[in-house]
C-alpha cells in the first residue's frame, strides 16, 4: 500500500513538472530614444551604414545626408538588451527599438535614461516554459538554417551552370516584346498608361530597383512567369519582417499576384509594367492579425530599401483600423503627417525613392477614405478604373483630412490579369493598379534618369487625362508615358502658370522675405492650401486661406535656404504647381 502512495506520489511529482507555466504576456513595444548621442556612427562617412548607391541616389538629387540617417546608438541597444528584452530591430530615422517584452521588463526598459516613451504595437503573447522554449528555439533555428542553406544551394543550381574552370556562370533570359499579343492578357491593363508604347520605345525598367512591400511572395521562386529575374540576376534581395529571416516565398499570394503586374514575363501569357527591372521582396503585412506593428515592419523595410539602394517602393498596404479598436485611426488622423506609417513613407521619400501605394479599397465601405500611408504628401497614391477608364466603385476615395487632392493618379483595378502563386488569374483591387504605375514610373525614371523622385511624381499626374481638373476619386486621372515624356521634353512649362491659375513674384527671390501670389477669379473666395516643398519634396511650409483675397503675402521666408522649391496651390477640387527659386 505505501509502496503503491508512492508511486502515485512520485508520478504527481512528475505531472505537475511537465504542467506548462506560463510567464507574463509579451508584446511587442516601439521605444523611441531620446538622442543619438556619443554615437560612434557620423554623416561624414556614410559608407558605414549606407550602400554606394544609396549615398549615389542622395547625391543625384542633391540631398545631403543628414543625422536621421544614423543608425540608432548601439550602446542605447545593448543596454535595452541587458534589461532581458527581445530586441527586433532599430530604427534610424525614428530613432527607436522595436522590442518584445513583458509588463516588468518593459518598466525597466522605460526607466532608462535615453528612453523617450514605448509605443504598444499589439496584443502580445503568452510565452511557453522557458527551458522548453529555449532548448526548441535552438533546434528550431537550427533547422532552419539548415533549410536555407539548402534552399539556397538548389537555386543556384537551378539558375547557373558551372564552367570547365569551376567559376559560376548565370543563364540569362533575353525579354523580347514585339507584338501587343505577347502581353497575354496584361495588353489593356498595360496600354491604358501607355506602357506598350512605352516598352516599344525601349523602356521596361531596366536600371532601376523597385521593391515590393506585401503579404509574402508564394512560389515566386518556382513560377514560369517570374523566371527571368532569377536567370537575369533581377532579384536583388529578399526579406520577412514579421518572422525575422530571409525567404518569402512560402507564404503570401497576395504578394505573388502583385508582383506578377510589374514584374512577370511570359511571352503570349503576361507581361507586367517594369519586366527588366530589379525587385527587392520584403514581407511586412501579417494576414493573420491586424495590429499596428506591421507599421513598424513597414517602417524597417523602407529603411532596408533606402540603405540598399532602393529606386521605387511600391506597396499595395494601407491602414485605417486594426484588431484592437483602441488602435484605430480616425479620418482626422489622414492628415499626412500623424500615422507612423505616413511619417516614414515621407521619410523614405526625403531619402529621394519614390513611394507608390494603393489608394484602398474602401470605396463602398463606411469608412470610404484612402488609408495610411497613402495620405502622405510625398506618396503617390494611386486608385482605380476599369477597362474603360472609368472609376471603380470600390476604390478609396480622396480627399485627405487636410483637403490635398488623393488619391494622386489611377490605373486599371479592374478585373486586373494576374499571375498567382499556381498560375494565370484576375482580380480586382487598386493592390493591382499601383504597381502597373510602379513599372510605368520605373520606365519613365529610366528614360530621364536626372529627374527627382517628387519631379518623376509631377509628371505623371500632368501627364493624367484630368490634369486641369482633379478630383477625389481619380486625382489627376489616368497617367500617360508618352504625354509625360513630351512634358520632360519641355520642362519650362513647370515655370508658366495657366491663365485660370494664379501668378507670384518675385521670382527668384533675392533678398525678399515674402512671395506676394495673385490669384485670378478661380482662387478668389476659396478656401485654399498653399504648400511650398525643397527639391527633395519636403514640406517646408504651408499656409490655409480662408475665402481667398485677390491678393496674399505669404511673409518671413527669410529660412528658406538657396535652391528650387515647387509651390503647389490647392482647393477642394484643382490643384496647380509652379517652380519658385530662392538665391
Amino acid at each position: 500500500m505505501q509502496y503503491r502512495k508512492t508511486i502515485l506520489v512520485w508520478l504527481l511529482v512528475q505531472a505537475i513538472a511537465w504542467v506548462p507555466v506560463y510567464s507574463q504576456t509579451v508584446k511587442k513595444y516601439f521605444v523611441y530614444l531620446k538622442d543619438k548621442a556619443n554615437t560612434p556612427y557620423s554623416i561624414d562617412k556614410p559608407t558605414e551604414f549606407l550602400s554606394k548607391r544609396a549615398i549615389e541616389r542622395r547625391q543625384k538629387q542633391g540631398i545631403a545626408v543628414s543625422s536621421r540617417d544614423l543608425p540608432v546608438n548601439p550602446t542605447y541597444i545593448t543596454q535595452i538588451k541587458n534589461t532581458g528584452a527581445s530586441v527586433w530591430y532599430s530604427s534610424r530615422w525614428m530613432n527607436g527599438v522595436l522590442i518584445e517584452t513583458d509588463a516588468t521588463t518593459l518598466a525597466t526598459v522605460q526607466g532608462l535614461s535615453f528612453v523617450k516613451s514605448t509605443l504598444v504595437l499589439n496584443n502580445g503573447r503568452q510565452l511557453e516554459p522557458k527551458v522548453e522554449e529555449g532548448r526548441k528555439s535552438r533546434r528550431q533555428k537550427r533547422k532552419e538554417k539548415r533549410s536555407r542553406n539548402k534552399k539556397n544551394q538548389k537555386n543556384l543550381q537551378k539558375n547557373s551552370r558551372q564552367g570547365k574552370s569551376g567559376e559560376v556562370l548565370r543563364t540569362t533570359q533575353e525579354i523580347l516584346i514585339e507584338t501587343k499579343t505577347d502581353y497575354g492578357n496584361f495588353y489593356i491593363q498595360d496600354s491604358i498608361v501607355g506602357v506598350d508604347i512605352m516598352h516599344s520605345s525601349g523602356y521596361r525598367g531596366s536600371g532601376v530597383w523597385i521593391a515590393v512591400f506585401d503579404s509574402g511572395f508564394q512560389n515566386v521562386d518556382k513560377l514560369s512567369y517570374f523566371k527571368h529575374l532569377f536567370d537575369n540576376s533581377n532579384i536583388g534581395g529578399t526579406y520577412d519582417f514579421v518572422t525575422n529571416q530571409p525567404n518569402v516565398y512560402n507564404t503570401g499570394s497576395h504578394g505573388t499576384r502583385v508582383l506578377s503586374t510589374v514584374a512577370a514575363y511570359e511571352r503570349g501569357v503576361m507581361i507586367g509594367s517594369a519586366p527588366e527591372a530589379t525587385y527587392w521582396l520584403f514581407r511586412t503585412e501579417d494576414v493573420a492579425s491586424e495590429y499596428r506593428i506591421e507599421e513598424v515592419y513597414w517602417l524597417m523595410a523602407a529603411e532596408r530599401a533606402d540603405s540598399s539602394g532602393v529606386d521605387i517602393i511600391n506597396s499595395s498596404l494601407g491602414y485605417n483600423t486594426f484588431d484592437d479598436a483602441s488602435m484605430n485611426y480616425t479620418f482626422n488622423d489622414l492628415d499626412g503627417n500623424t500615422t507612423l506609417i505616413t511619417q516614414a513613407a515621407d521619410f523614405a521619400a526625403a531619402t529621394g525613392m519614390l513611394v507608390i501605394n494603393s489608394a484602398g479599397n474602401e470605396g463602398n465601405s463606411s469608412w470610404r477614405h484612402v488609408g495610411a500611408p497613402a495620405d502622405g504628401d510625398s506618396v503617390l497614391a494611386v486608385g482605380s478604373v476599369n477597362a474603360n477608364g472609368a472609376y471603380s466603385s470600390f476604390s478609396s476615395k480622396g480627399n485627405t483630412a487636410d483637403g490635398r487632392i488623393k488619391p494622386n493618379v489611377s490605373a486599371m483595378g479592374s478585373f486586373v490579369a494576374l499571375g498567382g502563386p499556381f498560375g494565370p488569374t484576375s482580380g480586382s483591387g487598386t493592390s493591382f493598379s499601383a504597381p502597373i504605375v510602379s513599372g510605368l514610373a520605373a520606365g519613365f525614371w529610366q528614360a530621364n534618369p536626372n529627374l527627382t523622385n517628387m519631379q518623376v511624381i509631377d509628371f505623371l499626374q500632368r501627364s493624367a487625362s484630368q490634369a486641369s481638373k482633379p478630383d477625389s476619386l481619380l486625382g489627376y486621372g489616368i497617367p500617360n508615358f508618352r504625354d509625360a515624356m513630351e512634358l520632360a521634353k519641355n520642362p519650362t512649362s513647370l515655370e508658366s502658370v495657366t491663365e485660370s491659375g494664379f501668378s507670384f513674384y518675385p521670382n527668384p527671390i533675392d533678398n525678399s522675405q515674402y512671395l506676394q501670389i495673385v490669384f485670378n477669379q478661380s482662387y478668389q473666395g476659396k478656401n485654399l492650401k498653399m504648400s511650398l516643398y525643397d527639391a527633395q519634396g519636403k514640406l517646408v511650409g504651408t499656409q490655409y486661406l480662408k475665402q481667398a483675397p485677390k491678393e496674399y503675402r505669404w511673409q518671413k521666408l527669410q529660412y528658406l535656404k538657396s535652391g528650387v522649391y515647387l509651390l503647389r496651390i490647392s482647393t477642394n477640387t484643382q490643384s496647380q504647381a509652379v517652380k519658385v527659386v530662392k538665391r
